[in-house]
């Protein structure tokens, strides 16, 4: 018997594995000379910040290299022109909004009463932090979106499936705007209150963010575990921690 079948002319050539799709969106990318919109943090203003507990809630997250499968976050991590990683830390205006923005980011839209583990938030913790200078943000608004050259649904609304592509952005705007401090947006997941990036390193200090209400435990702080409880049942939520 013929053990090496020969291939006929013109037969297809079949590949061992299939060639891996892209299933996310193709968003627009940053040009060479960013517009942007400069928004001002007063002096003094309290933000908000869920944090891994193994980590300073006042401490920026240095960043590192994602592996293959890995999607990052938004707006981190990125790079200076020098191909160093830059430190951010994500921050809100409000505990509603940092419980929105970590808690409950990864919520999926289904119409019908959900349950919702609590178990993968045991590490996490809360602080309050407020800056000791004014901060420069670029605001992340539609009509600021449309004058950068992008819009707020592809740079805010997107899934992590394009992340790496929105991550362009945030590093555009370290890397050509010097003077600015971090970014801003509305919330996606409560638009109340808006949600935002600071660039460390040698744009914002660590010694620039004093702490206003030290780090706790998240799920045993009292006032934070009703704010959960009422997020949760404006989604349509149920807690539980089995």
């Amino acid at each position: 018997m013929e053990q090496n079948k020969v291939k006929q002319k013109g037969e297809p050539k079949k590949e061992d594995f299939g060639s891996p799709v892209f299933l996310g969106r193709k968003i627009a990318t940053p040009g060479k000379t960013l517009r942007v919109r400069i928004e001002v943090i007063p002096k003094g203003t309290v933000l908000h910040r869920c944090h891994d507990a193994q980590y300073p809630g006042d401490s920026f997250n240095p960043g590192r290299i994602l592996l293959p499968h890995e999607y990052g976050a938004r707006f981190s991590p990125i790079r200076d022109a020098a191909l160093d990683l830059i430190p951010t830390m994500y921050l809100a205006s409000s505990c509603e909004a940092a419980i929105a923005e970590s808690v409950f980011h990864d919520v999926i839209a289904t119409g019908k009463t959900e349950f919702f583990d609590l178990r993968p938030f045991t590490h996490m913790h809360y602080i309050q932090l407020k800056p000791e200078r004014d901060l420069n943000v670029v605001s992340c608004r539609a009509q600021d979106c449309l004058y950068m050259g992008i819009d707020r649904d592809e740079l805010i609304g997107s899934t992590q499936l394009e992340y790496s592509q929105t991550r362009a952005w945030s590093q555009a705007i370290y890397q050509q705007h010097h003077n600015v401090d971090g970014m801003k947006w509305y919330s996606k997941r409560n638009d109340d209150h808006f949600a935002m990036i600071l660039f460390g390193g040698q744009r914002v200090m660590d010694s620039e963010l004093s702490i206003a209400e030290p780090s706790s435990r998240l799920l045993s702080h009292k006032a934070i575990g009703q704010i959960i409880q009422k997020t949760a049942e404006r989604l349509g939520l149920i807690l539980t921690e089995e």
